[in-house]
């Protein structure tokens, strides 16, 4: 009877103690996961951006126009993915 009274008194003490420490545990969980959601975000920027002036490099072929221009803005967004996927690293 006893036993039970106090395991009832401190499950609540318990339980508070518990989920502080599982907090303080995954802190760096959910700061390593937000660091590696903003690092998808940028490589996924990049690579959009590649995407995009590859198709208007396809598009100025086709079309006869600014395709030299466009195709050193491709270039330029190749190096910048590159680079963003370097400094995250996925590329060596």
């Amino acid at each position: 009877m006893i036993a039970q009274e106090l395991a009832a008194s401190l499950e609540p003490l318990v339980q508070k103690i518990v989920d502080r420490e599982v907090a303080r545990v995954m802190q760096p969980v959910v700061q390593r996961r937000h660091a590696a959601e903003a690092a998808e975000a940028e490589i996924m920027a990049a690579a959009r951006s590649v995407g995009v002036w590859t198709d208007k490099v396809l598009q100025a072929t086709y079309a006869g126009s600014k395709e030299a221009a466009h195709r050193k803005q491709l270039f330029a967004a190749n190096e910048r993915l590159a680079a963003v996927m370097r400094r995250h690293g996925r590329l060596k």
